[in-house]
């Protein structure tokens, strides 16, 4: 029995000074760890979930991570942009290279605790980060069964046109900013029995934090009758989670004036949207590019249409019939020189003329034409049934070619494409 206590005090004496000798490693090698910027959220609220590895040394270049793998009916997840470069921080005096290896933005479906499990990297050999545990909150008690957007919003509504004849789409956007999960289905359009309303566009700007959004909603409302009306109001049900209150966000009141088809106010309208649309500004930009007018009234009538970050700058210099003078000019003038046999004339007209032509041709490679259809389907290739995307009418496009029934075209951002001209939705 004493032999037996004397051994093991001599293992307990041994390992203390192996200890002494070789202290555990304060500063590792890597390190990898998961955070979550709120572990208390509410059922619906949005969350940013980020995975960093520290580093002593550049990591090589086949490392790589697996996500932890989460049920989508407890968290919806998408993934961030990540930094192609790591940042450098210091930790116990110790220099760490630090790699931003996940970000996710994460939305709780359910309340109750819901465990994320620990991301794996993988790299000399596997390391694995620490679980997340949230702890999520239900929704306060509320009698309105609207779906709720959680986060800080705020709702504006540009100004629409105060008259409209009936059977005539009225176009009018709402914007929402938004810092937080913006759900669509949380608007509401009152009810009405004049105008019936649909959903045109949706367009989504993400700033630097990506729960940090700017939402615009562009709405169709048609008259059925004359008279005047108040618009629907447009309203969108919120829950600030700093302040667990619920709150409607209201487009202002606004009325407009129906008239009949046939009355003398009806074709006055039709005049005045003759003079701003699209086609006629499009058309009076290529003759005078230099009309500032012109150009005012252009870069307000895009911004109504649904495609407008889809629109070829129009001319700044030479309007289209500017350049063709002057091309026909130069020919004229280097005929003249040579009918009087002026050489030195004639191989300057020459060069303006050539010159002339390149600098056009750079200009307008392809006739560009306004889309007539209500809708057409672009396509990615000439055979393809499957769209990318529709475009809307009074885009203008460059026309490059035809085959069979489908045009080749290039929007204004270079992305060239096919449409069928007999598609309209």
């Amino acid at each position: 029995m004493v032999r037996l206590v004397t051994a093991w005090l001599v293992l307990i004496s041994v390992v203390a000074f192996g200890d002494s000798l070789y202290p555990p490693n304060p500063n590792p090698p890597v390190i990898l760890v998961a955070t979550i910027n709120n572990t208390t959220p509410v059922v619906g609220e949005g969350l940013l979930y980020t995975v960093l590895e520290y580093r002593t040394s550049i990591a090589p270049n086949y490392a790589t991570i697996e996500s932890p793998t989460i049920s989508t009916a407890s968290v919806w997840a998408e993934a961030n942009e990540l930094p192609e470069y790591p940042s450098i921080e210091y930790r116990n005096k110790t220099r760490y290279y630090v790699y931003k290896r996940l970000a996710q933005k994460l939305v709780p479906q359910h309340s109750g605790q819901i465990i994320i499990p620990p991301a794996v990297s993988y790299a000399e050999r596997a390391h694995v980060s620490n679980p997340v545990v949230l702890m999520v909150d239900s929704h306060p008690e509320t009698r309105v069964t609207q779906s709720v957007s959680v986060g800080q919003f705020v709702l504006d509504a540009p100004s629409v046109a105060d008259s409209v004849i009936e059977n005539t789409p009225l176009s009018m956007s709402v914007v929402i900013h938004a810092t937080g999960n913006f759900d669509l289905s949380s608007i509401h359009i009152g009810r009405s029995h004049v105008f019936r309303h649909y959903l045109d566009s949706k367009e989504t700007q993400t700033l630097s934090n990506p729960w940090s959004q700017t939402h615009k909603l562009s709405y169709i409302f048609i008259p059925n009758r004359s008279g005047d009306f108040p618009l629907p109001t447009i309203k969108l049900w919120t829950l600030d989670p700093s302040t667990s209150r619920y709150q409607w966000l209201k487009s202002p009141k606004h009325y407009v004036t129906v008239h009949a088809r046939d009355s003398p106010n009806a074709a006055l309208i039709i005049s005045k949207q003759a003079s701003e649309s699209l086609p006629y500004l499009w058309k009076k930009l290529q003759k005078s590019p230099r009309n500032t007018n012109y150009r005012i009234h252009w870069h307000a009538a895009i911004q109504q249409h649904p495609d407008r970050h889809l629109f070829p700058e129009p001319p700044r210099g030479l309007g289209r019939y500017e350049w063709l003078a002057l091309i026909l000019l130069s020919a004229l003038l280097a005929r003249v020189s040579y009918a009087y046999k002026r050489q030195r004339i004639l191989w300057l007209f020459i060069t303006i003329h050539v010159g002339t032509l390149a600098s056009y041709f750079t200009l307008y490679p392809h006739p560009i034409i306004l889309l007539d259809a209500t809708r057409s389907a672009f396509y990615s290739d000439e055979n393809s049934h499957t769209p990318l995307f529709m475009l809307h009418r009074d885009l203008p496009v460059y026309y490059e070619k035809s085959s069979g029934n489908r045009w080749k075209i290039q929007l204004g951002t270079g992305q060239s494409g096919w449409i069928q001209p007999s598609d309209t939705h």
